[in-house]
């Protein structure tokens, strides 16, 4: 049988076979000959995917073998459908039961092989909550909240908010209040932090800068010294010289010092500004962290 490569030029995305007049079939251009129907031979549609682009292994097929591939894909994905539901009913019986682990198992495989199933989003937030009666891995259980808002169906939106009762609304009212009353607590504490650490920083830098200028000036006279120390025979200028340049060591040594408490202080009034450099501080994120946990779950359950 006579072949044709499919081309790269694939302008209209579809092509189709026709018999010629030998009985072979041939590749042509859907409206590339405007023969009428009654003039036409035996034709079998041949959508192309892509965008404009022909895959590579595509292009070295025949129509036959691209017809088989279009089959085997629609096999495989009829099995990978059959074991991803299979996944889902196991993750659902062990919620059920209460094996909660197990389900996850169940449920971090059924994602890898389909990542837009509702039902596994949904049945990841139960799985994390205890089914709505513990909610300790709550930030967890939020992040299937984006999976099930786009693609979980109405019907089980409705049974995630039957199982969940008022409960994240409960929370999200009481956490509310527990961050404000945090918040307050915590910006006192800052406030107060920072005028101790503040003023440590001001000294510090006075103190650093007040023995700069003095290396400074020792180093300047010694080296004047250093340059003249020849022109008088009593050595008067040697001694000079090398007493300025012993105490512009001395004072390297007093700037390294001083500069390293300064880095400290000024550390200090950074780190003082991060809720994360005090344990008040990360309870206040950690409380935070499980309101906009509660709000995602809460949102992923409403009815679009």
């Amino acid at each position: 049988m006579a072949e044709e490569r499919l081309i790269d030029d694939d302008e209209d995305k579809k092509y189709r076979l026709k018999r010629n007049e030998d009985g072979e079939m041939t590749l042509v251009k859907t409206g590339e000959d405007e023969e009428s129907p009654e003039e036409e031979g035996e034709e079998i549609g041949l959508a192309m995917p892509g965008d404009g682009e022909v895959d590579e292994e595509i292009a070295l097929m025949t129509p036959e073998q691209y017809a088989l591939k279009l089959e085997e894909d629609k096999r495989q994905a009829e099995e990978r459908e059959k074991e991803v539901n299979g996944l889902i009913a196991k993750a659902e019986e062990d919620i059920s039961k209460g094996m909660f682990s197990t389900a996850l198992e169940y449920l971090g495989r059924a994602e890898e092989l389909d990542d837009k199933k509702g039902a596994v989003y949904a049945l990841g937030i139960r799985a994390y909550t205890r089914d709505f009666t513990d909610y300790s891995q709550v930030v967890k259980a939020a992040e299937y909240a984006s999976g099930a808002a786009e693609y979980a169906d109405a019907q089980i939106k409705a049974d995630l908010r039957k199982r969940a009762g008022g409960a994240p609304e409960r929370n999200i009212a009481s956490l509310k209040g527990q961050i404000e009353s945090l918040s307050r607590e915590n910006e006192s504490a800052k406030a107060e932090r920072a005028v101790k650490f503040n003023k440590d920083r001001n000294i510090a830098l006075i103190l650093f800068f007040c023995n700069l200028a003095s290396f400074a000036i020792f180093c300047g006279l010694g080296g004047y010294y250093a340059g003249i120390m020849y022109t008088v025979s009593t050595g008067i200028y040697i001694i000079l010289t090398c007493v300025f340049a012993g105490l512009a060591f001395v004072f390297l040594i007093v700037c390294a010092f001083a500069a390293r408490r300064l880095a400290t202080a000024v550390r200090r009034v950074r780190l003082n500004k991060r809720d994360s450099s005090t344990a008040l501080g990360r309870t206040l994120m950690e409380k935070q962290s499980e309101l906009r946990a509660f709000e995602n779950l809460l949102g992923c359950m409403k009815e679009e």
